[in-house]
Order: structure tokens, then sequence, then C-alpha cells
């Protein structure tokens, strides 16, 4: 499936929310191998649709919604 790993899986576990828990805009330690994609956040809301729930530094989601 293309697009983030995570993203595929809350598709295929029907997750109703999914939030990139480890997104940050700048890395300055890149792990060996590791490709940046020019607009990381629209590209976890391109493949996480709906269910893409992009957070500030310390928001909270309220799950009971």
């Amino acid at each position: 499936m293309p697009g983030p790993p995570a993203a595929a899986a809350a598709e295929i576990l029907d997750a109703r929310y999914a939030v990139p828990i480890h997104y940050e805009p700048q890395q300055p330690d890149k792990i060996a191998g590791y490709v940046e994609v020019c607009d990381p956040e629209n590209e976890w809301r391109t493949h996480a649709g709906r269910r893409a729930h992009v957070l500030a530094v310390g928001q909270w989601l309220d799950l009971t919604t």
C-alpha cells in the first residue's frame, strides 16, 4: 500500500483516529537511510484521510467524541 505504513494500518483496522506520534517537522539527527518527504504533515493527511489528526505539542485529542 502506498503511503506511511501507519496510515495503511489505520485503514486496515478501521481506526477512528490516526495521530502521528513520531512526527517532527525538523529532524536534526536523521536515521541512516531515512528519506524525508517534502511535506510530512500533508503526506500524512493525504494517506490517513478522515482519520488524520496532527496535534500541536501538548495538545490532547478527546477520544470520547
